[in-house]
């Protein structure tokens, strides 16, 4: 089975990070959207509960001897994010209130509804409001008109939207914080087993593969008894590859044994290949000491 090595390791890592990240933004839009339909909801209730305790009290006195109180209910009526509020009886305005930032001229009804006809305006000045009317039950053609701004409803939209997006950015910088942390974690435990490795190779204080003797405590090679003169990096390259005889060694293992510190290029394992193999394979001959495995990598010879 083939070890992962760093570079895949990193895709990986990376892969699992953002899988992560897209679900957590996923899970945040959800809820968003719907904690967006139940505001907008709840906001929908009230406007619906003003419009119908506004009926029933012109209801009351909606008949000529109580008449007078009508334009005190709309005045009374028209507070907060209420912009009108009108009665109308047989095609006549028999009481209206305007908020003084509200309509000039309140929207006219076509037609009296059979129920509560509710339709979402925009206000001169470029604000959205409802504009609801609701029939009364008289012999009469008449019903109530309100007008509701939704101001306020946007203003909690958008500190929701804000708040939302400050928790998801803030959520984001910190997976992306520990998942860095992670890596530097797991890079830095990887090379610690390298390390390691290389540790156990120079416990042993000889290795003989065939014709090849490495004695690593006076950090010397020999081929047939013949001493061979290496450098460091020719030296742990040919130690390890004889570490582990009939192993094969793939370029990204032996990058990582050799040049731990990663500071190296896929041809510079081929380049020191070839320079130990002209020190210690016989001259005009085909290698017996470092055996390449084409696609896979480099093993040491019998």
């Amino acid at each position: 089975m083939k070890i992962p090595t760093m570079g895949t390791k990193r895709w990986l890592w990376l892969s699992l990070v953002g899988l992560i990240m897209a679900v957590i933004v996923l899970l945040v839009g959800v809820q968003w959207a719907q904690y967006q339909d139940t505001l907008e909801d709840q906001w929908r209730q009230r406007a619906r509960l003003m419009v119908r305790s506004l009926t029933d009290q012109v209801a009351l006195v909606l008949f000529p001897e109580a008449s007078d109180h009508l334009p005190d209910i709309m005045k009374i009526a028209v507070q907060g994010d209420v912009l009108y509020a009108q009665v109308v009886l047989n095609d006549e305005i028999m009481a209206e209130s305007v908020a003084d930032q509200g309509l000039k001229v309140v929207p006219s009804v076509r037609e009296v509804p059979s129920q509560l006809e509710w339709t979402s305006l925009v206000h001169p000045d470029g604000t959205s409001y409802w504009g609801l009317v609701q029939p009364l039950s008289t012999p009469q053609q008449a019903y109530v008109s309100l007008g509701i701004s939704l101001a306020s409803l946007k203003a909690v939209q958008n500190m929701e939207t804000t708040m939302a997006l400050t928790t998801l950015v803030i959520t984001l910088f910190l997976i992306a914080a520990l998942s860095g942390l992670g890596w530097w974690w797991l890079r830095s435990a990887h090379h610690m087993t390298s390390d390691a490795s290389i540790v156990k190779l120079t416990e042993q204080s000889s290795i003989n593969v065939g014709p090849l003797e490495i004695d690593d405590h006076q950090k010397t090679v020999s081929i047939n008894n013949t001493p061979i003169q290496l450098s460091q990096r020719e030296y742990d390259l040919l130690k390890l590859l004889a570490s582990e005889p009939g192993k094969v060694f793939s370029p990204q293992e032996i990058k990582e044994a050799v040049w731990p510190d990663g500071v190296v290029l896929a041809d510079d394992v081929k380049k020191y290949i070839y320079l130990l193999r002209q020190k210690i394979e016989p001259e005009n001959g085909t290698p017996t000491i470092i055996i390449n495995v084409k696609g896979f990598g480099y093993r040491i010879g019998n």
